[in-house]
């Protein structure tokens, strides 16, 4: 696991599926589609994605909003931000995971 994983704890939804016990529902699309392209990609790219329907500066809002959350980084080139997973799915879903363990006492 990267351990300089920046990643907060998220607030837990067990009858949830997916990232979605994690995060809200557009979060969770689009962190999907981030792994799914596994690298850089602009808000563009997500946007244009079959499961993301919304509007771009919704999908470019959310994209932000999980930058400063720690899920993304971000970083200018040329005149678009292009964004990065922070971490692996799997690593993120491990770190909640401990997260949860240790929060329940195990």
């Amino acid at each position: 696991m990267n351990n300089h994983c920046p990643i907060p704890i998220m607030r837990f939804r067990p009858d949830a599926d997916g990232l979605e016990r994690w995060l809200g529902p557009l979060e969770a699309a689009i962190m999907e589609v981030v792994y799914e392209v596994a690298g850089p990609c602009t808000v563009k790219r997500i946007w244009r994605h079959r499961h993301i329907d919304r509007k771009y500066t919704t999908v470019m809002t959310t994209m932000v909003r999980l930058a400063r959350k720690g899920l993304l980084l971000r970083r200018r080139d040329g005149q678009a931000y292009v964004y990065i997973a922070t971490c692996t799915e799997a690593e993120f879903v491990e770190l909640q995971i401990a997260a949860i363990k240790r929060g329940i006492g195990e």
